[in-house]
């Protein structure tokens, strides 16, 4: 179960992005790995690239860092990424690269 602080962390990342990834940044990731370890075929990956509106917005590096730490194998990466979307979408399975 999320506790409420992390909970509310969450509700205003948006907002307040910048701010909740530096001071919150450590337990961002474990929730996030906490999430992918329990049901990693029912996450996406989602942003609001490139940021329309904010002021301050992310750094692309800094939000690929992350998605790297909160999917930090190939599998997870792949299944996050491309299948659980394909499947949720129903788009055409997509082949595996060698």
């Amino acid at each position: 179960m999320i506790d409420e602080e992390v909970r509310a962390i969450i509700d205003k990342a948006y907002s307040r992005a910048m701010d909740v990834l530096t001071t919150h940044k450590d337990r961002l990731i474990q929730l996030a790995e906490r999430l992918v370890a329990h049901a990693p075929e029912r996450m996406l990956w989602a942003t609001n690239w490139p940021h329309p509106g904010q002021l301050d917005p992310l750094d692309t590096g800094d939000l690929l860092r992350l998605r790297q730490a909160w999917l930090p194998t190939s599998r997870l990466e792949r299944q996050v990424l491309v299948d659980n979307p394909a499947e949720l979408y129903g788009f055409a399975p997509v082949p595996k690269l060698n």
